[in-house]
């Protein structure tokens, strides 16, 4: 693919994209956010410390814990639920895995990819040292996400086609920008950590279903922590590194030509408040969360069981099979980037929850009968290119004896325009924390969070959260 030059290059222009980015970042404060994006960080922050908490109890949490008490136990940086300090570096990386153990963790579509997830646990972890103020944290978050997602908005979706994983390569910008703004970095020291940043980042979605999934996303944490921290010393980079000949724009997305557009709408609006934030109702990819809205709809609406079924088709775009690929599926991981496995899930236990993604659930007899009945393939409605803006899933049962089920999804549930009611999120962010935190925990948790901007130290929150005690 030939590339094509990319507007906004001029080395060092005060007109570059790197520029525009430092500058948004330094020149943005509290004061300039609408309430909703407020409201909506710290809703972002309990989906995530819900979610991260949850990981604990997995495989790639037990590894991850294992790594950081072999790699730097002792420092400044708490760790959820491990009692232990570490580096802020280390404690970005262990808590961005954590949060991403289970995928269960927000989205964002200007992005493509999870926004909180390689976000907050740089800032906790650099905040946590800093001792900075609730406020602070808000300020960087939401400064953080917006970079990241307009980043995204850039260069997506060949970004992801070309088989980036947004998450781990933008995620990283939106990491060191959040960072910068903690460490209140000037322009020019921003611009710094924006080029080492961008040499630091990577991620391949082939990876997808595999713990280095999460790697993949706690190391774009770290990068943010490294690039901001670095730059605050004076180690230096190229100064126009996205928008520069060779730069990370050319090479990770060359074909993109919509950045004074992308640029003009920076806080224009926030992109937390529009087009908002995603939250899981299943803990498994985004793009099977319509298909099995599409079952259980189907099936509290009709009587039958799995042995009626003689085969489920599913219609979807591509993108939707670039990321969940897996057929032919051994463990839960794999099942979470399957859409033959979750539409079975669906079917068989009338709900896709944590305890769907065992990998004794996934070898399970009657899993296994039904998988080769399911049948995915490209909906002729959304060949086009263009079809993405307006894209579904369509799920249609053929049941024994001819009776047809047909189900089409455009707007899944969690989505901004089809929302999980704050009780639904409180009730995912308990079910996600049973057995982790005490009852009592709980509510003095979500209290703290819906409080943020009022919290003085963040370290008294970092206490709870890596020690258990307030």
């Amino acid at each position: 693919m030939g590339s094509r030059p990319l507007p906004l290059a001029s080395r060092g222009s005060e007109m570059g994209i790197t520029h525009r980015l430092a500058s948004f970042v330094v020149g943005t404060d509290y004061a300039a956010f609408p309430r909703a994006a407020i409201d909506n960080c710290k809703a972002n922050i309990l989906d995530y410390l819900g979610v991260a908490l949850a990981g604990i109890r997995t495989d790639a949490g037990r590894i991850i814990m294992e790594f950081a008490r072999e790699n730097g136990e002792g420092g400044v940086a708490g760790i959820l639920g491990g009692r232990l300090r570490t580096s802020p570096s280390v404690a970005a990386l262990v808590n961005g895995v954590l949060g991403h153990a289970l995928d269960y963790d927000d989205v964002n579509w200007s992005l493509k990819g999870h926004p909180t997830v390689p976000l907050l646990p740089a800032l906790l972890a650099i905040g946590e040292d800093r001792q900075a103020s609730g406020k602070e944290i808000i300020t960087s978050y939401i400064l953080g996400y917006e970079v990241e997602a307009k980043i995204g908005l850039g260069v997506n979706p060949e970004h992801y086609d070309r088989g980036w994983h947004s998450t781990a390569t933008l995620g990283t910008f939106g990491a060191l920008a959040g960072v910068s703004k903690l460490l209140r970095l000037d322009e020019h020291k921003v611009k710094m950590a924006f080029g080492i940043g961008a040499s630091l980042t990577g991620g391949l979605v082939r990876n997808f279903g595999t713990m280095t999934k999460l790697l993949q996303v706690g190391n774009a944490a770290r990068n943010g922590v490294v690039a901001a921290s670095l730059a605050s010393k004076g180690f230096t980079a190229d100064e126009a590194i996205l928008e520069a000949r060779g730069g990370f724009l050319e090479i990770f997305s060359p074909d993109k030509t919509q950045w004074e557009k992308v640029l003009d709408s920076l806080g224009n609006p926030f992109d937390i408040v529009d087009p908002g934030t995603v939250y899981k109702p299943y803990p498994c990819c985004a793009g099977g969360h319509p298909s099995i809205d599409a079952v259980l709809d189907l099936a509290s609406r009709n009587r039958f069981a799995a042995g009626d079924i003689e085969k489920v088709e599913c219609g979807v775009h591509r993108r939707t099979t670039e990321a969940m690929f897996y057929h032919q599926l051994r463990t839960g991981l794999e099942g979470k980037f399957s859409l033959p496995y979750c539409i079975s899930a669906a079917i068989l236990d009338g709900k896709v929850g944590l305890e769907q993604f065992s990998d004794s659930r996934v070898a399970d007899r009657k899993v296994q009968e039904l998988l080769p009945r399911v049948t995915v393939f490209i909906h002729p409605e959304l060949q086009a290119e263009e079809s993405y803006s307006h894209r579904f899933t369509e799920i249609t049962i053929h049941l024994r004896g001819g009776k047809v089920l047909r189900k089409r999804v455009y707007t899944p549930l969690g989505n901004p325009k089809n929302p999980l009611s704050v009780e639904m999120r409180e009730k995912k962010f308990a079910e996600c924390t049973k057995g982790i935190l005490a009852h009592t925990d709980r509510d003095q948790l979500l209290k703290i969070v819906n409080g943020l901007e009022e919290v003085e130290n963040i370290g008294k929150l970092m206490q709870m959260l890596a020690f258990g005690t307030l």
